[in-house]
Formats: C-alpha cells, sequence, structure tokens
C-alpha cells in the first residue's frame, strides 16, 4: 500500500490510496465465529452495515469450513486463508486474525 496511512483505532486504519482497511481478532473462548468476524470487518471496511452486503458469504468461501479451520487453529492449522469477498481482499491468520482490504 502507498499513500498516507491514519490510525482510527487498534483495529483500523485508512490508507489514502486504498481506503478503509480493517482487521479484527476473533475471540478465543466466545462464540464469535471466524465467518461473523469475517462479514462484521468486511462491513465495516466499507462503512455500511454487515444486513446490508449483497454478497452472501458463502459465494466466496464456506463458511463453515471456514469456521471449522480456524476453531481452534493454533493447534491444528499454521497459515493463513486468503479470498475476493465484497471487492476485499480477505486474509485469515491460524490466530483468527481477519485482515479486510478493499481492492481498488
Amino acid at each position: 500500500m502507498s499513500g498516507h496511512s491514519e490510525d482510527i483505532g487498534a483495529n483500523v486504519r485508512t490508507d489514502d490510496a486504498s481506503g478503509k482497511v480493517v482487521t479484527r481478532h476473533a475471540e478465543t473462548g466466545e462464540d464469535e465465529p471466524v465467518s461473523r468476524v469475517v462479514v462484521e470487518a468486511v462491513a465495516e471496511a466499507r462503512g455500511i452495515s454487515p444486513v446490508d452486503i449483497r454478497q452472501p458469504l458463502y459465494e466466496a468461501v464456506d463458511p463453515d469450513a471456514l469456521d471449522r479451520i480456524f476453531t481452534g487453529a493454533t493447534d491444528q492449522f499454521d497459515g493463513q486463508l486468503s479470498f475476493t469477498f465484497n471487492g476485499c481482499e480477505i486474509t485469515v491468520t491460524a490466530d483468527q486474525s481477519v485482515l479486510v482490504e478493499p481492492i481498488t
């Protein structure tokens, strides 16, 4: 990414060149599935409500498989998964971090 970056919170930063970049983390021990974190982070990056996302997540990735892969992932999986969803590049890592970058 290029351009000026500005921190606007612990999980969100903006970049003049590419728009809002959102990083979120699924809380271990809570019942928040990674798939929900993805949808909420994309909505935040797009500046919309999660219910206003027109593309269903299942058109980009199987949400149940995504949740299964990353539940307890640090013990079972040491990698990352990247895919495109709703005009954003999504990367989910083994520690359940979700990075959302709008595609310019």
